[in-house]
């Protein structure tokens, strides 16, 4: 959280390439995907369903974030959706010509979602600078902040195993980071 994972996939989309939202593309499961819709109302109740029907996603954080337990409940429900959805469009990109696809994702090496990947790029910033950013969010409590900051695994054991880190912290230049790995990874 807060170590610029967004703002690297702009810029790689500035660059034209296709960038794959893992978080975005959860939140539009959540209303298309029924079994999934089924699963978080079996597991959460209707107090995470707004009264159109849709998913309250801030209801929905709030339960899923109080215990381990309920984290790891959601995300074993929500992480083989987007699996499955990754490689649909990861086949349509392949298809429409682009050689090199990339995979925004908050807990790509936590959730075994690496594996769908040929490279993992880290990118990394110091703890208080990431949550800096996350407070400057709207609806984000210190309290929600280290409660999912905790859930995650440290940068160091993430370091471990990432193929390449990109530096995030406002002072090493990310753009020349970035254009130096989509050389490497173009080979």
């Amino acid at each position: 959280m807060g170590a610029g994972k967004s703002t690297v996939s702009k810029v790689l989309k500035t660059l034209g390439y296709a960038v794959y939202d893992s978080d975005r593309a959860a939140k539009g499961l959540y209303d298309s995907d029924m079994v999934l819709r089924q699963a978080v109302m079996d597991r959460f109740g209707e107090a995470v369903f707004s009264s159109n029907g849709d998913i309250d996603r801030l209801a929905l954080a709030k339960m899923a974030f109080r215990s381990p337990e309920a984290t790891r409940d959601l995300n074993e429900m929500v992480h083989p959706a987007v699996r499955q959805d990754f490689e649909k469009w990861r086949k349509m990109q392949c298809s429409l010509g682009h050689r090199m696809v990339f995979k925004e994702a908050a807990i790509l090496l936590e959730s075994g979602a690496s594996g769908q990947c040929d490279q993992v790029w880290l990118v990394s910033a110091p703890l208080e600078i990431r949550k800096s950013r996350v407070m400057s969010r709207k609806g984000m409590t210190i309290e929600d902040m280290e409660r999912r900051m905790a859930l995650q695994w440290p940068d160091q054991k993430k370091r471990q195993l990432a193929d390449e880190v990109i530096v995030n912290d406002g002072e090493v230049a990310l753009v020349p980071q970035i254009l130096s790995l989509t050389t490497i990874g173009a080979d």
